[in-house]
């Protein structure tokens, strides 16, 4: 019995024949568990980012929107809003 392509044969027992296969299989079954562990840490991580952003720019919302209640009217100047706005992509 042969296990996947990797060219690791068992007994009958499912064993390994050979020491080096042993190893091969170490081998093969560790590269999986750390690009899994890899993949779910980047995931999460990007998730955290993306909440921070949204947090962060949450946050300065209400603080220009904020301003802009408590400043008196002048349309001549950009309203802090509208800044915001082209920053926020």
């Amino acid at each position: 019995m042969k296990i996947f392509n990797l060219g690791i044969e068992l007994t009958d027992q499912l064993t390994v024949k050979h020491p080096r296969e042993l190893k091969k299989c170490t081998s093969v079954i560790q590269e999986f568990v750390l690009t899994r562990l890899n993949e779910t840490i980047a995931n999460k991580l990007l998730d955290s980012i993306k909440l921070l952003h949204d947090n962060y720019v949450g946050t300065l919302t209400r603080c220009v929107v904020s301003l802009e209640n408590d400043k008196d009217e002048d349309d001549s100047e950009l309203s802090a809003s509208k800044a915001l706005q082209e920053v926020d992509y």
